[in-house]
């Protein structure tokens, strides 16, 4: 006899909470913060133009600090737009940890504890995101869903 634990039918419906979730935080981090930087970077990069995050990575020692600035606004665009869609969003989600902890570790030595807040934020959302994936209503889902109609087929 099969407990409720052992149970072969699904008894709950897939959740709609993590999307609202993976679509806000990635129209969030997009609208607020990468899209200005991805413009910043492409200005420092093609005209020459001053960036203030260079400075402030100097300012508080990290080695590289073009490099770093430059890998981080380009990152923070990519996995804005991942997010928003869906797609490799357990990925970016993983690829994301280290820039919200540099964040972190930047707003600390400067002292300013709102842009603390907000990447503790964006951390605590990534590390969701890649845990519990972006939900049945993503690209990520539909790819899935497709692999395993078209694995089926051939099978």
């Amino acid at each position: 006899m099969l407990s409720s634990f052992d149970s072969p039918r699904r008894t709950s419906k897939p959740g709609f909470g993590i999307i609202p979730l993976r679509v806000g935080a990635g129209a969030s981090l997009l609208y607020l913060h990468a899209w200005s930087q991805a413009v910043a970077v492409f200005y420092f990069l093609w005209n020459r133009s001053s960036w203030d995050a260079i400075s402030q990575l100097e300012k508080v020692g990290l080695p590289f600090p073009t490099m770093l600035a430059v890998v981080a606004a380009l990152l923070a665009f990519l996995v804005a737009v991942s997010w928003l869609f869906g797609f490799l969003t357990r990925f970016s989600s993983f690829l994301f940890l280290p820039v919200a902890l540099g964040a972190l570790w930047v707003a600390n030595r400067n002292l300013k504890f709102i842009d603390a807040e907000i990447s503790v934020l964006y951390f605590l959302i990534a590390l969701t995101l890649l845990i519990s994936g972006p939900g049945w209503l993503s690209l990520d889902h539909l790819l899935r869903q497709r692999r395993t109609k078209n694995k089926s087929r051939y099978v």
